[in-house]
């Protein structure tokens, strides 16, 4: 894009598995691609109360926080799928969803919002062709309608449909057949009281596919045949429908197109063009289950229009799913080569053997280049079958004819041949990434590290999954969220870590606080490609601790949810050893300071008996195997009970703290001082060989004691009688014999001291 700005959009939707969800998104991908814009897929459930809660679905209000941090500040503009969403909601409840996200552009998908943009389907006409089809075809007018709720217009306009068709026809409408119920399987009770109630009903038309599973549960429960006994119509045209027996009718509708035409819609408006298109078609498929039984109809037939626009970049879409491959240079060129061969024979030329060599090539030169062409087998086949049925109708000659069959056969084999190798190496690809998976379970259940490299770790091993980058989130503080409560307003995150293909990094302290407006662009995001991210939710029970960003490839949404809860239980772990080490390191600092108050000296400050003790014997043993030597000094306060006695007991405290005081000037910080008994005190010092170390002592003590008599101000004096053992560090056994032999050498030293307790 140059120096243009590249767009962010936003694709809001509900529960990511679920068919019409990931299709939304697959659309939206494919069109983020054509336009190069970054898209940001916000997966949550639904914000409605559903009424099919269980334990399954006990925690789905967590995913519904994701869309709290998407907005005008973050995003250029957001599709929202408000008719999955909010199916359940109100038409006011959903204005009111919309409104949330402020001034953002906003395209409302399956939803008429007044006042927002939209893209939707052609809900009426569809339904009208297919229950006309029942009553003209079939002869039918016992037909009733499952819906859902009115506050849908979805449901409102395809049960118009379904109104409109009795008009058509001068039927009268029996409002006792048409029932409301939840738009999906759980609706099987509202089919059983239907069934029940009106046994003479022919035929049920529901609201969408999901609805027509627990219609044809209820059928075979009772015996009844799908097809003959009763006939049945659904909307939608899930994957599933043409599978299922006997084959479903349905009304295609692709929410692949409406995923397409939002994100187009989108940047339309962004770069101020008027909006072209708001409504995407649908068509009536009539299967088995309405008692069809002619051609299968493919959607790749109007494609094929004559009329169509663009029939080539149309046909690539369909085959390709609207992947990259659709832009790809070497596939365009072979694909306009077969193109070019088909519409020379349909308007008019024949087809002859080098053309059917031509294109046998071109598709051999395809399936050699593009070696995952098998994940479209079903759209090859349906390419491959619609177009032989389009030429079918206009070669003339036996030998056109004959080339059309050959060339028919020959695609099949070339296809056939090669799939089964491949289909074999995508089953290899299946258990690798089931034993990736069960590493990543492995790995983040077995969490023992805590800090910045356990985010890493975790980003690290998300590449098992093929997830090109990654981007972890966490908020300030872990979050407590139960259902029905307010989100928070969240403006601030911290980006943990980060990942790039390879590499992974832990993000600096100083880096890692995030606005909300620079959630989709950290600096640490490519500029030189559009990305598309998926937004996975980190939470453990009612806790939410972040999110995830994440390039997740297209065929492995299935693995979102997996991610979310393998994530969500990594960094709760990490959490937990970090609050685990906090309190640990508290309780460290806190045995510190008891140890250190159970070893001091309350009055003095000095250690005690025990913190001497264990000191002095630490000291001594760092000495142990050296030629260095120290002293033991044994003191007493002279007259302590003198001053006790006659100056009471807060002057001898005073006479204690000044004798403290005055060891501490004798002696060094390095050397140990203890108050080891009521007026005794110990000091050890290491000294080095000098005989004249006690005299030393001594001295010092005599001109400190003068200095402290002359300041203090007391009646009495204050004064150390000390005795004193030298002796070598390495010769020590005994502690307690050291203090002793001081201790004698004290009682010498007071025995032949003059007793005088006042100042002279």
């Amino acid at each position: 894009m140059g120096d243009k700005k590249r767009y962010t959009i936003g694709m809001l939707v509900a529960n990511i598995v679920d068919p019409f969800s990931d299709q939304a998104a697959r659309g939206a991908m494919a069109a983020a691609e054509q336009l190069d814009v970054n898209l940001i897929i916000v997966p949550g459930k639904y914000i409605c109360e559903t009424s099919y809660s269980n334990s399954d679905t006990a925690y789905e209000y967590q995913y519904n926080n994701l869309f709290k941090y998407v907005g005008e500040k973050n995003l250029d503009a957001v599709c929202v799928c408000t008719g999955t969403i909010a199916y359940a909601n109100t038409y006011e409840e959903k204005r009111s969803f919309l409104q949330s996200f402020g001034d953002l552009p906003i395209i409302s998908i399956a939803s008429k919002i007044e006042g927002f943009e939209y893209v939707v389907f052609d809900n009426t006409e569809s339904v009208r062709q297919g229950v006309d089809f029942l009553i003209k075809e079939k002869g039918l007018k016992k037909i009733a309608c499952i819906s859902g709720q009115l506050s849908n217009s979805d449901y409102a306009e395809r049960l118009e449909g379904y109104k409109l068709a009795f008009k058509d026809n001068g039927l009268e409408i029996d409002d006792e057949l048409i029932r409301f119920a939840n738009p999906s399987r759980v609706c099987r009770g509202d089919v059983q009281r239907l069934l029940d109630e009106r046994p003479d009903i022919e035929a049920i038309v529901c609201s969408n596919d999901d609805m027509c599973l627990a219609v044809y549960d209820v059928c075979t429960d009772r015996g009844m045949k799908i097809g003959s006994d009763i006939y049945v119509l659904g909307f939608d045209d899930m994957d599933f429908a043409e599978k299922i027996e006997p084959p479903l009718s349905s009304v295609r509708a692709s929410a692949e197109d409406l995923g397409y035409r939002a994100v187009i819609n989108a940047v339309d408006i962004l770069n101020g063009r008027q909006v072209e298109k708001r409504n995407v078609a649908t068509r009536f498929i009539p299967r088995a289950s309405c008692g069809y039984l002619g051609k299968r109809i493919s959607d790749i037939d109007m494609f094929l229009n004559r009329s169509s626009v663009n029939r080539l970049r149309k046909l690539m879409y369909f085959m390709y799913d609207g992947t990259d491959t659709v832009n790809d240079a070497y596939i365009k060129k072979n694909f306009k080569r077969i193109l070019d061969i088909l519409l020379s024979v349909e308007h008019g030329s024949e087809l002859t053997g080098d053309m059917v060599a031509d294109v046998c090539s071109a598709v051999k030169k395809m399936m050699d280049y593009h070696r995952e062409y098998f994940m479209y087998i079903k759209n090859i086949h349906l390419v491959a079958d619609a177009i032989y049925n389009r030429l079918s109708e206009c070669v003339t000659t036996d030998e056109s004819r004959k080339n059309l069959e050959t060339l028919y056969l020959e695609i099949y084999r070339l296809v056939s041949r090669d799939v089964g190798t491949q289909l074999s190496r995508a089953g290899e690809h299946s258990v690798d990434m089931l034993r990736r998976s069960n590493i990543l379970v492995r790995d983040t259940l077995m969490i023992r590290q805590s800090g910045d490299k356990a985010f890493s770790d975790i980003l690290r091993r998300i590449s098992l999954l093929e997830i090109n980058s990654s981007y972890l989130y966490l908020l300030p503080a872990p979050v407590t969220y139960r259902q029905g409560d307010k989100l928070y307003d969240i403006s601030r995150w911290e980006l943990m870590a980060y990942s790039h293909f390879e590499k992974t990094a832990a993000v600096p302290e100083r880096e890692r606080e995030m606005p909300l407006e620079k959630l989709f662009d950290n600096k640490f995001m490519p500029k030189d490609r559009r990305i598309t991210l998926v937004m996975a939710d980190l939470y453990s029970g009612e806790q939410q601790f972040g999110i995830l960003l994440c390039e997740l490839k297209k065929q492995f949404f299935e693995y979102l949810e997996f991610i979310t809860y393998q994530f969500g239980a990594a960094v709760k772990i990490i959490s937990l050893i970090n609050e685990l080490e906090r309190h640990m390191n508290e309780l460290h600092h806190d045995n510190e300071e008891l140890a250190g108050i159970s070893r001091a000296d309350e009055l003095t400050g000095l250690l005690n008996r025990r913190g001497f003790y264990s000191e002095a014997e630490e000291l001594i043993s760092k000495y142990k195997n050296t030629d260095v030597y120290a002293v033991m000094v044994f003191a007493d306060l002279d007259y302590l009970k003198f001053i006790n006695d006659r100056f009471g007991h807060d002057e001898g405290d005073y006479a204690l703290r000044a004798s403290a005081a005055l060891l501490k000037k004798i002696f060094r910080s390095t050397d140990i001082i203890g108050r080891t008994g009521g007026d005794e005190f110990n000091i050890l010092a290491i000294v080095t060989d000098a005989p004249d170390i006690e005299e030393k002592i001594v001295e010092r003590k005599r001109a400190f004691v003068k200095s402290l008599n002359a300041e203090c101000g007391k009646p009495y004096r204050i004064d150390l009688s000390m005795g004193i053992c030298r002796f070598k560090c390495s010769e020590i056994t005994d502690l307690s014999a050291v203090i002793k032999q001081a201790d004698n050498e004290l009682y010498d030293v007071k025995r032949n001291r003059t007793y005088n307790p006042y100042k002279e």
